[in-house]
C-alpha cells in the first residue's frame, strides 16, 4: 500500500511538531523520512493504495512512530521505503538476521496476492500505533488490536482465496439489492 504525507508542518496535542513531508518520485528519500521518525519520533501520512483493504483505505491518516526493530512482532503494521516509494504491509513474521546483522522480516499487505520480498532494517521507516478515518481514531496498540493484527496476519496468506469470494459476494449483494431498488 502506498503512502502520501500531507505537506503541511502541524502540532500534536503536547505541542511538538508534526513532520509532513511532501513525497513526490523526484523528491523522496526513504532515509531523509527514517531520520525524521528517529528525530522527532513520529510522522504522519495519508494512505493513497489498496493493498491493505479492507483494514486500511484510501484517505486514511496514520501515525507513524520510531520502533525499536527488535520489539517488533507478527502482526504489527510497519511503513518501509523502497523503490522511491513507503509502503505500508503487515509483518507475517521474523526472518533470521543476514550476514550483515541486519533483521529482516516477512511483510505482506493484507490483500495483497503475495507477500513481499524480505524487509531489511536499513528500509524501516516505522511502525504505524493508529488510524485515523472520518473524524475517528484507532489505536493500534491496545491488546484487542494487536490480537487482532496478529490474527490477521495468519489469515493473510490465504488472501488470494479469500478476498475474491468477498468480493463476489458483496458484488451479488450489490447486485440484488440494486434489481430490488428499480
Amino acid at each position: 500500500m502506498a503512502v502520501d504525507t500531507p505537506s503541511s508542518i502541524g502540532q500534536n496535542s503536547q505541542g511538538a511538531g508534526t513532520f509532513c513531508a511532501p513525497v513526490t518520485p523526484e523528491g523522496f528519500d526513504g532515509c531523509r523520512l527514517a531520520q525524521q521518525v528517529r528525530e522527532r519520533g513520529h510522522i504522519i501520512l495519508r494512505v493513497s493504495g489498496g493493498s491493505m483493504g479492507p483494514w486500511l483505505v484510501p484517505g486514511d491518516i496514520l501515525v507513524v512512530r520510531q520502533v525499536d526493530p527488535g520489539k517488533l512482532a507478527c502482526g504489527n503494521v510497519i511503513v518501509f521505503a523502497r523503490g522511491g516509494r513507503l509502503i505500508v504491509h503487515r509483518i507475517l513474521g521474523k526472518l533470521a538476521t543476514d550476514a550483515r546483522g541486519e533483521r529482516a522480516w516477512k511483510t505482506k499487505g493484507d490483500s495483497a496476492d503475495q507477500s513481499d520480498a524480505p524487509v531489511c532494517e536499513s528500509e524501516l521507516v516505522g511502525r504505524v500505533t493508529s488510524i485515523e478515518r472520518s473524524g475517528g481514531s484507532l489505536s493500534l496498540q491496545t491488546r484487542r488490536q494487536i490480537a487482532f493484527g496478529w490474527l490477521l496476519a495468519q489469515v493473510s496468506p490465504l488472501s488470494r482465496f479469500v478476498y475474491p469470494g468477498t468480493r463476489t459476494l458483496k458484488n451479488c449483494t450489490r447486485m440484488s439489492t440494486q434489481r430490488r431498488l428499480d
